[in-house]
């Protein structure tokens, strides 16, 4: 098992080193999670936001005992966004899933590609491809069968040799034989079943994302703190993906809603914490704990007073800087747009809450 931190540091720099790389004895939930916690405790690394693992089974197992048994020092709201399932997993799932439709084409096409892949046979093959005037970047490659996208460029890239593996059939016996024709990556690029690969798909997308209360909605707040697209891009999505109004978009929507409040309160505490008590610890002198010959300075007394009154009920009176944040208009569009940098620019002007989300979120 490998185990990666990722943090943004106080330069507000992405950082990500490996903690951990480690044999575990057994797949069972309890032993992973044990495994995670001696080498969080070996950092001395308590401040978790989320647990990024795929989707086997043991694994949501070992996020349960770490909920259960760790007391970490910063529990973002009791660990309610711990679980991050793997977004890349899911699609490969997803993906092989659709394949497996088509695994008998997909074997023979590795099988051939094997075949050519050969020093001997190579050589004969690279003739087929000079004789066809097959000019490509790229000659035939194999995939890992474990990756879907390195299956996709095996296939996409055999696609483009078809003339010279039908003029390789002709030539070589022994390939005739061992394979009957090259006419399945044809089929499978250009002429595939679609239709059952997609309801294979469909299936496996549903396992995982169809229920919205099995969503986290952390993944939708960092893209909320993405201050070229904020809630209004979330919606819209919600609403292109569900349809306009649908139950699930208008529920998601109000998840995604609370989360991102109940972060920036939980921030925000965390915040004035330290000066909240400061405050409680010192209490305000009063008129009465004022000699009379002292009573020119009562003026001074009720300003500063005041002052004090302001500053612990800002809170409550002024427009929360998360309201200000997504009132405020886009920034543009650009590739080349580093948001870290934003934040670090703006962290003035949202000083407490916000750039604390946005701190842990973009980690």
């Amino acid at each position: 098992m490998c185990l990666t931190a990722h943090w943004i540091d106080d330069s507000w720099k992405l950082q990500k080193r490996i903690l951990n790389f480690v044999v575990v004895e057994n797949h069972k939930g309890s032993t992973i999670g044990r495994v995670i916690e001696e080498c969080l405790v070996e950092w001395n690394i308590e401040d978790i936001l989320t647990l990024t693992v795929d989707n086997a089974s043991s694994n949501d197992l070992a996020i349960d005992y770490l909920k259960r048994n760790t007391k970490w020092k910063r529990s973002i709201l009791d660990n309610r966004f711990l679980h991050v399932r793997c977004c890349a997993h899911i699609v490969n799932l997803i993906v092989k899933d659709g394949l497996n439709e088509q695994s008998k084409c997909i074997v023979r096409i590795r099988n051939a590609i094997k075949y050519v892949r050969s020093s001997s046979r190579f050589r004969i093959f690279k003739k087929c491809v000079d004789m066809e005037k097959i000019e490509s970047k790229h000659l035939v490659s194999l995939d890992i069968d474990t990756r879907w996208n390195s299956t996709y460029l095996m296939l996409e890239h055999a696609e483009k040799f078809e003339w010279a593996f039908k003029r390789l059939e002709r030539e070589d016996n022994a390939y005739a034989l061992y394979f009957d024709s090259y006419d399945d990556v044809e089929d499978f690029v250009d002429n595939g079943s679609g239709e059952g690969m997609a309801i294979r798909m469909k299936e496996k997308f549903d396992k995982y994302w169809s229920n919205i209360k099995n969503m986290n909605e952390l993944l939708f707040v960092a893209m909320v703190l993405d201050p070229r697209y904020k809630m209004k891009y979330v919606s819209y999505c919600l609403n292109f993906m569900y349809g306009d109004g649908s139950s699930n978009a208008l529920s998601l929507e109000r998840n995604i809603e609370h989360a991102l409040n109940d972060l920036y309160y939980h921030y925000l505490e965390l915040y004035d914490s330290h000066t909240s008590q400061v405050r409680s610890d010192t209490p305000s002198p009063t008129i009465q704990d004022y000699e009379v010959d002292e009573l020119g300075d009562v003026m001074k007394l009720i300003k500063s007073g005041f002052d004090k009154h302001l500053e612990q009920n800002e809170n409550v009176e002024r427009k929360s800087e998360l309201l200000q944040y997504l009132s405020e208009p886009h920034e543009k569009r650009d590739e080349a747009f580093d948001i870290l940098n934003w934040w670090r620019q703006t962290l003035q002007e949202f000083m407490t809450a916000s750039s604390s989300i946005t701190h842990d979120l973009d980690d």
